[in-house]
Order: C-alpha cells, then structure tokens, then sequence
C-alpha cells in the first residue's frame, strides 16, 4: 500500500437504526474510498491497518497520521507519522515497526510504548541496482517495494521490483542484505498489457508494475512467486502464467528462465482474476453490457463471462440490465468459501408491457433492483443461479423528471455484494433504496434476508461505500461528500450493532 491521511472525530446516535440501537459516526478528514474498477467486486482507499503499539488492536494508519485503536469500535488519538514520510511505499512487519522504502534503502521507526513518539531505527541502504535509482519515477502506479519473509526465518524480509526482476534482501535481527538475489526475472520488455494491478487477494502482498517497457503482475505468497503477463495480439491477449517455489532461493539461478505453468489466448478486454485461492493459476473474466439479439436492436443485458484456469472456452452468465443505470462489478466471494461467485446485480425500472412502462416512466417512483447469484464450487458453475431475490429503491421523483437518486444510478451502481457487516464471514448486501438512506440486507449462500440488518441515513450527496475501516473483520459504512466541502463520515459496526 501506498502512503496513506486522517483528522478529527465526532460521535453521533441518531443517524443508525440497528433495531433502535444508537451508533458511532466519525468524521474522518482525509479518509477517501471509491469502488475499484473491473469486473472484481472490492473496495480501494487510502488506508491500512498494523499493530504498530502491540497491544492486539490494530491502527488505522493514513496519508500523515496513524489513529491510535482503543478498545470498542473507534480510536482514542492520533499521532503524526514520522516527518521523513513524504513520498516511496512503507509497509509495517510483524514486529509493528514502520518502515519507509525508498530508492536509498529502508528507514524504519518503532512506536515507543507510551504511543506518542517514533523511536528512529536508522537507514538500511540497498544497492542501487536493485533500489531503481533513475529507472522510473515513483507516482507511476504499482507496487514495488515490500516485505515478506522469504526464507521463512521470522524476520520479514525486502522485496524489490525492477524492471530486471524481483530481488530478494535477506534481513537478519540486525539488518538487511545490502545486496539483493534474484528471485525471478522478467519476461522480455516486448510483454505490454494495460489493467491496472487487481488480481491477488490483499493477504497476498498484491503487485503490479506498470513501467514504459513492461507491465505484469506478481504474488509472493505460500511459498511461491508467482508471475502472470500479457502479450497484446490484436484484438486479443496472450497471458503467460509463470510459478516458482521460493525454497532454496539463494542457491539457484532464476534468470535462467521459468517454464510457464499456463499459457491462453482470450479477449483483450479479459482481466486476469484469482477465482480460487487455492489455485496455483489465475483464472480470466469480463463484464459487459450487450444487445440479446446479434442485430443489436433487442433487449440490454449484462454479461459476465469467466474462464477457469487453463479453460479457453468460457462459462458466460446473462441478466437482464435496463438501460441507464451503472453496472455492479460481479465477481465476490458471497458465501465465504474462498471461490469467486458471480453475482449480477442489476436496477432499473421494473419490467412490464409497453403501456405499463411508458405509465412508469411518467408517474413511476420506483426502481427495482434485481440479484442472480451463481456460486462458486470446484467443479465450477451451474447453468442455473443458486438463487435470486428483488428489493425496491425508492425515487425521490417520477423517472421523467431526472430525480437525484436515478442521476446517481447513471454515474455509480446503487448496490453491493462486497463486505461482511455481521460477522458471520459471508458478504451482506448495501443498497441506496432512498437518496437520503443505505440499507444492509444479510446475504450469502442462502439468499438475502426479508428486513434489513440495518439502515444508515445519508446525504444526498454522498456516496456510501463498505468497507473494513477498523480492523475489526466487519465492513463498516464510509460516507463521502461528492462535492469535498465536508469531512468524510464512517459509521462503525460492532458485534451485532452498527
């Protein structure tokens, strides 16, 4: 993760119903979050989380600030990050000591345990070969200094991505290896695709490196480094997945090459997607909305189109998808398990005939939202949804006057299948039913509750977006000023209440 920024804090009790329970809101200055493009269902921001004090509660840490986590829900200060920290990556080891990774080395700084001063570590300079030094300017996006413990000592070490490879510097309890081993290299420069890096599950220290000469995405992860590239061939893309296992690194030769663990020719428009955790290759998708008929002329549907790793025919899922309202990216784990589901949600005006539409059109005051879910086993999909379910959204206007509510469905979907509010490791489902309200439906392998877990008031020009902002394990609700004039609010969530 990149650098992360916060400020201050206000409690409030009446803007929550969980069954009449009061909730905390704060306002958190800074706190941004938005839906990630492409057919994953996640949510990107600029925060994270490590126990940095050790105390068992992890810190929510921000673009200049680190919010110290107290008992319960909230947070009891917050403190500066260290003033060195104006540009790189940093990423926190399993000690809670913050390091700052730079073309120069590493700079790491331990929070002493009083929680208002950073004890300085000093600097670990690495080689310049390996640090990048002159090779690309660090705003381009990706990922490419991190830790992990590759030789699986107990110390986390450092991983840098050059345009060369991936170096390894072994750390011992004093320092870092100034001089770094190759992990793996590269594919030839030729290898170009554009999609931003979304593919790996967080807990797998995510990367991608997009540079002006070659962009590809690795995992380091159980043992193993993984490297999945694309090679453009028209209209279509060549993906090469390469895998190599990360014992015995420093006794071997990586730049001798890796033989691919997969090869396929899909759709330039089809992304790479981890479908299950326990795969040793990424499988591809697409999400689109098309005609039901080739002359384009017939009904709009959306579709979402998955092939399985090594599979180059793929599995393709259709709903109706009326015209004029945002699509919901529709791959989530709903049901816990670790297998990527597919679940299309879709609103708009319910369907009926001609006359009855046009009516609707005129005096209408409803959308209706619409959910398929196919979930996700071994042996892949079944032809038919798992299950579907139907909820109404409340227009503050007839259609034909543009009320703000369908405004809004037209820029962004009014409806998620992402985060876990009640704890119970399934996705729950937020809706907008109402310009003014979110609502959370429990969700998962069953299908969506009949009354809402709970409903969160909201203004009209704020975007509500899920996400975990404590650590807790539970999505909470951060709620986002579209125009930037107020602070962004969080509604935090708690055993069985918001």
């Amino acid at each position: 993760m990149s650098r992360l920024g916060c400020c201050a804090v206000l409690w409030a009790a009446s803007a929550v119903s969980w069954g009449g329970t009061p909730a905390a809101i704060m306002e958190m200055p800074g706190l941004w979050a938005e839906f990630a493009a492409g057919p994953v269902a996640r949510v990107t921001g600029n925060f994270s989380h490590a126990d940095l004090n050790r105390d068992g509660q992890p810190e929510l840490i921000l673009e200049r600030s680190v919010w110290i986590r107290e008992r319960g829900p909230g947070w009891s200060r917050t403190i500066p990050l260290p003033e060195e920290f104006s540009g790189g990556f940093y990423d926190v080891d399993r000690e809670g000591i913050l390091w700052l990774m730079s073309r120069d080395g590493l700079k790491g700084w331990r929070l002493e345990d009083s929680g208002d001063r950073w004890e300085p570590l000093g600097l670990f300079p690495l080689e310049k070969a390996t640090a990048e030094k002159g090779k690309e300017p660090e705003n381009r996006p990706g990922r490419r200094r991190f830790l992990h413990d590759i030789d699986e000592d107990g110390w986390d070490d450092a991983v840098v991505i050059t345009p060369r490879g991936a170096y390894w510097h072994r750390r011992t309890k004093e320092d870092f290896r100034r001089e770094g081993a190759l992990l793996i290299s590269f594919p030839p420069p030729r290898l170009i695709y554009g999609t931003p890096g979304t593919l790996w599950p967080p807990e797998q220290r995510a990367l991608a490196f997009p540079t002006r000469r070659l962009s590809c995405e690795i995992s380091i992860a159980a043992g193993v480094i993984t490297l999945v590239s694309g090679e453009p061939m028209g209209d279509r893309m060549f993906w090469t997945v390469r895998q190599q296992a990360l014992t015995g690194a420093a006794g071997r030769d990586p730049a001798s090459g890796v033989d691919p663990l997969q090869q396929l020719d899909v759709p330039g428009d089809a992304v790479p997607v981890w479908l299950d955790r326990g795969s040793p290759a990424p499988g591809f998708a697409r999400f689109k909305r098309e005609t039901d008929s080739p002359d384009g002329r017939g009904d709009p549907v959306a579709v979402c189109e998955v092939w399985a790793p090594g599979q180059g025919t793929p599995q393709v899922f259709r709903r109706p998808a009326p015209p004029g309202t945002a699509l919901c990216p529709p791959l989530a784990d709903v049901d816990g398990d670790g297998l990527m589901d597919v679940a299309l949600l879709t609103a708009g005006m319910p369907r009926r005939g001609p006359r009855e539409q046009a009516q609707e059109f005129l005096t209408g005051s409803r959308l209706q939202l619409d959910a398929a879910v196919w979930l996700g086993r071994n042996g892949g999909y079944a032809s038919q949804p798992s299950w579907k379910g139907s909820l109404d959204i409340q227009l503050d206007a007839p259609p034909v006057r543009q009320p703000q509510l369908l405004q809004r469905a037209a820029r962004k979907p009014l409806a998620s299948l992402i985060g876990d509010f009640n704890g119970d490791g399934q996705a729950d489902l937020m809706v907008r039913d109402r310009l003014d309200r979110v609502s959370i439906y429990a969700c998962g392998a069953g299908g969506i509750s009949g009354q809402p877990l709970f409903t969160l008031a909201v203004a009209a020009d704020e975007a509500a977006i899920p996400a975990d902002v404590n650590g807790d394990g539970r999505a909470d609700v951060i709620c986002m000023p579209e125009s930037g004039t107020r602070p962004t609010r969080v509604a935090l969530t708690e055993g069985d209440n918001p």
